[in-house]
């Protein structure tokens, strides 16, 4: 195997500003991929076409987020603070994402076939295909982590765009030459998980990898450091995704594949505030403050708000011309979640923050409860008033995570002044971005 360390001196070269915006570039053109994937299913397939491939989408990363068990927050924490650890690491991730995919496979097979009311318009192979390329994809996304604590943030975000890139020149000819189904479609979509999981090990490994015990008592040590992390990430990953399954079970694909076009918007608005804070957590680890996050937050939240601004104007006309009048309803859906959307940016920043140290009980207990108000909110409305109680409910949810992060930083932090915009924080923004820390 290759060296496996890399010098401090080089990580800490980049700044915090170039590895963002490389992040963002990465992720954004990602986004409009991925977007642009979800505007051709949506042309072919039409409104339940979208709803089924974006419901299958969903499951699979329902799977890698549960399969992470925190191991995604601990790799790049962990090679972040001993470079040296990397090939373990690396051992590691492939056992757990062979062992561990292959069981969650199982679970999902076995939830559709007892219980197959929670997945209604999934059918038995867009269930089997999900379920064969979930080791792979938990795989992926693992690997991927090590790559951000090693600071190779090129190799860490051009694969992702890469494996994409892929997935859509399949994807086009598939629909409009061999005018192919929604199972044949989500499989494209997924295929780029496998692609991206060779690349990732090759470049981590720098030749083909020779295989390798896992090393258990490194694994148990991960899994500890990033329980709290994974906790708070699975409850916030829920209560971001969880209710389109409840669209489609209380109301069907047609609107379901409505709503999951104005998540796919928002989620494409959440790359601002991801980029920041994913590049946060190697950082921390090398000794990053909670006054340089609660810099960053005041930035993003300018940065940000004007961005969430701009959406308000120009959201729902892209929607239509890009999708046409038949996801018209989508427009309103999409205006109704925008005032989530700015919240979760902005807890996103406090998040990566607190991820780096473990995550606190009490953060778990905001997501749990967040989680609890929107299946509640969604059960007891979502069928009598329709698909916009999804978004509202999401925009409250949000909101209420934000406001209570933000408790919950300045109790660590030492107070709520340092989260206080300040005169020239968003001019300094950008300058800000550049500290070496």
């Amino acid at each position: 195997m290759a060296d496996a360390t890399r010098p401090p001196a080089r990580v800490r070269e980049r700044t915090l500003r170039s590895d963002a915006l490389l992040t963002f570039a990465a992720k954004g053109s990602t986004a409009l991929l991925n977007f642009g994937a979800a505007v051709l299913v949506a042309r072919a397939l039409g409104p339940s076409g979208q709803g089924i491939v974006a419901v299958g989408l969903t499951l699979a990363l329902v799977l890698i987020s549960l399969g992470s068990l925190g191991i995604v927050t601990s790799n790049p924490v962990y090679v972040a603070r001993d470079p040296a650890l990397r090939p373990r690491l690396v051992a590691n991730t492939l056992w757990w994402g062979a062992g561990f995919g292959v069981a969650l496979a199982g679970a999902e097979v076995a939830l559709k076939g007892l219980a197959p009311g929670a997945l209604p318009d999934l059918s038995w192979s867009q269930v089997a295909i999900v379920a064969a390329l979930t080791p792979a994809a938990l795989t992926a996304v693992l690997l991927q982590t090590i790559l951000l604590g090693a600071g190779r943030t090129w190799a860490y975000n051009g694969v992702e765009l890469g494996s994409v890139l892929v997935a859509l020149a399949a994807l086009v000819p598939a629909l409009f030459v061999f005018d192919v189904g929604t199972t044949t479609a989500l499989a494209i979509l997924l295929v780029q998980y496998p692609l991206a999981a060779v690349a990732y090990l090759v470049l981590l490994s720098g030749r083909p990898f020779a295989p390798a015990w896992p090393d258990l008592a490194l694994l148990r040590e991960l899994i500890g450091f990033g329980l709290r992390v994974y906790l708070a990430v699975v409850l916030a990953f829920l209560l971001i995704r969880f209710d389109l399954f409840l669209v489609n079970a209380y109301l069907g694909s047609e609107q379901a594949g409505y709503y999951s076009v104005a998540v796919v918007v928002a989620q494409g608005m959440l790359l601002v505030p991801t980029a920041v804070g994913t590049n946060l957590i190697p950082r921390v680890a090398r000794g990053s403050t909670h006054a340089r996050a609660a810099e960053i937050f005041r930035s993003m939240a300018f940065l940000y708000g004007g961005l969430c601004l701009l959406a308000t104007l120009l959201g729902g006309p892209a929607i239509e011309l890009l999708l046409g009048d038949d996801f018209s309803d989508s427009v309103p859906l999409f205006y109704w979640l925008l005032p989530g959307i700015f919240s979760l940016g902005m807890v996103t920043i406090l998040s990566f923050h607190l991820s780096a140290y473990g995550y606190p009980l009490e953060g778990i207990a905001i997501w749990a409860l967040c989680v609890a108000l929107n299946v509640i909110l969604n059960v007891v409305l979502l069928a009598d008033e329709g698909a916009y109680i999804a978004s509202l409910a999401s925009s409250v949810c949000y909101t209420l995570a934000l406001v209570l992060h933000i408790r919950l930083f300045a109790r660590i932090a030492g107070g709520y002044r340092m989260l206080v915009p300040r005169s020239g924080d968003l001019g300094r923004s950008l300058r800000l971005l550049t500290s070496r820390s």
